[in-house]
């Protein structure tokens, strides 16, 4: 494969995310890196308590919510930084 093909299948690649526009792709990225740290630590803490289903109270403590504020803020900063890095190899 040469360097054509492999800029060409990246357009095709990047044509669905690139409809978005930057404040929705950061702001997807965002939400995406909040929900996989909010659902991997409420996992991690359903296992920890070794409860049953029916005595599931509230499992995010607010450490883990500062956690995926954190992660949305960090979120947001990459998708801008790859939204620009992406277009910039689109157009060029």
């Amino acid at each position: 494969m040469d360097l054509q093909e492999k800029h060409e299948l990246f357009k095709k690649r990047w044509l669905p995310y690139r409809k978005y526009g930057l404040v929705k792709y950061s702001i997807f990225l965002g939400l995406l890196y909040s929900f996989t740290v909010l659902s991997v630590g409420v996992l991690f803490n359903f296992i920890k308590t070794d409860d049953t289903l029916s005595d599931l109270n509230w499992l995010a403590d607010k450490t883990l919510l500062l956690k995926s504020i954190v992660f949305f803020f960090v979120g947001i900063v990459f998708g801008i930084y790859h939204y620009k890095k992406s277009e910039r190899k689109f157009n060029s």
